[in-house]
């Protein structure tokens, strides 16, 4: 699983999730809902917003770095 993001204008990012990283994720949350599809719905979800708030670290981070 892929997801881009660009943060600015010069901040993009890949990032990769490893597969049992995710397939723990659909477990944990399967756990909770009975439906397969809804648990893996609700994992890459998840996964997307885990992926947002890294994003933003390392942009928040590198501008930090950039500004001093």
């Amino acid at each position: 699983m892929k997801i881009r993001f660009c943060i600015g204008k010069r901040s993009c990012r890949n990032l990769q999730f490893e597969h049992k990283i995710k397939n723990n994720r659909v477990n944990v949350v399967r756990n909770r809902i009975a439906n397969k599809k809804e648990a893996e719905r609700e994992a890459y979800s998840l996964n997307f917003f885990d992926a947002y708030l890294y994003a933003l670290q390392k942009y928040i981070k590198n501008r930090d770095f950039l500004e001093k």
